[in-house]
């Protein structure tokens, strides 16, 4: 999907860095981080400086655990681009992935990640190891245009500048986000672990990175308690039409099939995600995998 991709690496110990190496187009670079520890100010510091090195592209700034979900991906830019003297702010909205583990797990080349994981959950829940979070904190944000006067909010889940209240509130219909928090499991574990040990100090004291600093220095059976807290009694989703499983998403129910029944998501009675967004489960097509009609993944 994307031209080209940076990698900003902190000392990472999950194999991402080597994987773009060995994987990625020659266009895709891994890039040290400015800091050994994790803080978040800084990581946007650092994202937005690699962003300017290419002021006219379409940027967005994703975790390796987000996947970006957009059918006619090139196509659909190219008629959004606002010309030389113009800007645009795409807002996509985000789902929580969480199952179904109760399915082993194949390499991609099999089948794509979001067959074999395409339930998901409520993504205002926040889901921080138990608690219930009333903000979206994983919804991210496409631009183009914006020169250097923008800024993001503390973990680039909003924007200030030159991009407006209205911009930051308006979602896009033509794709969505799937996070992969949750899992698979327990194959992503350890790397959930080990984050916490690198948040900065800053980040501690102001309570910043609650969701790894919970998992320091834990067992790997309290782990798997905690995520099982976290998805106890809330409600999951199944976007690839596959039949719900009793136990999905380490919570105890099963999921339910999505699409008609995500009522609850941005106030009032809405539909919880956009139409388009629901059309985009709808066509994931599992069985015959992601190319059809053009939806494709990425995970940079």
């Amino acid at each position: 999907m994307f031209s080209s991709a940076i990698l900003i690496d902190y000392n990472s110990t999950d194999g991402s860095a080597e994987l773009v190496r060995q994987l990625a187009p020659r266009t895709w670079k891994v890039v040290p981080s400015w800091d050994g520890e994790f803080d978040a100010e800084n990581l946007d510091r650092q994202v937005k400086q690699w962003e300017m090195t290419r002021p006219d592209d379409w940027r967005i700034a994703l975790t390796t655990t987000e996947f970006l979900v957009m059918p006619g991906f090139h196509e659909r830019l190219a008629a959004l681009d606002p010309g030389p003297r113009g800007h645009r702010v795409l807002h996509f909205h985000s789902l929580i992935a969480v199952g179904d583990d109760t399915i082993p797990l194949k390499p991609p080349s099999a089948e794509p990640l979001v067959c074999q994981r395409g339930v998901f959950v409520e993504p205002q829940r926040g889901l921080l190891l138990g608690g219930r979070s009333g903000g979206a904190f994983y919804d991210r944000f496409m631009h183009v245009g914006l020169g250097s006067n923008y800024v993001y909010t503390l973990g680039r889940h909003g924007m200030s500048g030159s991009v407006t209240k209205a911009e930051n509130n308006a979602f896009y219909d033509g794709g969505i986000i799937l996070k992969y928090m949750w899992t698979p499991w327990p194959e992503t574990r350890s790397r959930k672990m080990q984050i916490g040990h690198k948040v900065s100090s800053r980040d501690r004291k102001m309570g910043a990175g609650l969701q790894h600093n919970q998992m320091i220095n834990i067992s790997t059976r309290a782990a798997d308690e905690r995520r099982a807290g976290a998805l106890d009694g809330v409600a999951k989703y199944d976007g690839t039409g596959k039949a719900p499983t009793p136990g999905t998403g380490g919570g105890g129910e099963p999921a339910v099939p999505a699409l008609g029944l995500l009522k609850r998501f941005f106030g009032g009675g809405e539909p919880a995600v956009p139409a388009l967004a629901l059309g985009l489960l709808k066509r994931w097509a599992c069985g015959k995998g992601l190319h059809v009609n053009s939806v494709t993944t990425a995970a940079p």
